[in-house]
């Protein structure tokens, strides 16, 4: 069941848009989009905790979003954090990186893009921010770019 947007409360949201999830696919989706938020807030604020985030669950739905820790982020930090994470997957669909994009954060989104990619049961994997943006598809081609990145530009950056 697909989210709707007036539901959403939360600063940034990944929505898993498939009837069933086998187990490993859903881990991984939650360890990528988790992993991404807390890097791309690391590159955004290096003094900051990048892990001062609060999940939530969605009913109904594979919806799992993140909410700033009372006291952690202000609401400036929370829109800049919410931006650049927009903004580099919206520059890696276009095979280019944003400065606060790590190597960390361009394989989170990778790997994010090629959820279920042996799949033939339709499915959709969406980050949404709020809910006054629309939703952006992760999509193979960020998965395909993502990967030209790594190719093109060798990196010192070792992902855990």
């Amino acid at each position: 069941m697909a989210l709707n947007a007036k539901d959403i409360v939360t600063e940034i949201t990944l929505e898993l848009d498939r009837e069933e999830i086998p187990i490993n696919d859903f881990k991984k989706a939650v360890d990528e989009f988790l992993g991404l938020v807390k890097e791309v807030t690391k590159a955004s604020f290096p003094a900051k905790d990048p892990s001062a985030w609060l999940v939530k669950v969605y009913p109904g739905s594979a919806g799992i979003g993140v909410l700033r820790k009372p006291g952690a982020f202000t609401n400036e930090e929370v829109s800049i954090v919410h931006n650049n994470m927009n903004n580099g997957l919206v520059l890696l669909e276009k095979g280019e990186r944003h400065k606060f994009f790590t190597d960390k954060a361009v394989e989170h989104s990778r790997r994010l893009g090629s959820l279920f990619m042996d799949s033939k049961v339709p499915s959709k994997v969406r980050i949404w921010g709020k809910r006054e943006s629309p939703p952006l598809d992760m999509t193979r081609t960020i998965s395909a770019k993502a990967t030209f990145l790594f190719i093109k530009v060798p990196h010192a950056d070792v992902l855990e």
